[in-house]
């Protein structure tokens, strides 16, 4: 099966505006853990979202990953 066969879930791109050194900061402790940016920030939301009650956001996330 072809690669463009398989549905991908659908994703976005944002600009996100904030300080330097909060941004200097993500990329060092990403690069230690062999992490990346796009990855570190998709977990900080979820994180932050199930914080603050939404407890659906993970598991809807992993449906769409896994088709």
């Amino acid at each position: 099966m072809s690669r463009s066969a398989i549905e991908q879930p659908a994703k976005d791109k944002t600009t996100i505006v904030t300080s330097k050194l909060l941004l200097d900061r993500m990329g060092v402790h990403v690069k230690k853990r062999g992490d990346n940016q796009t990855d570190f920030i998709t977990r900080a939301i979820v994180n932050q979202l199930e914080k603050e009650g939404d407890l659906t956001i993970r598991s809807e996330l992993e449906e769409e990953n896994n088709g």
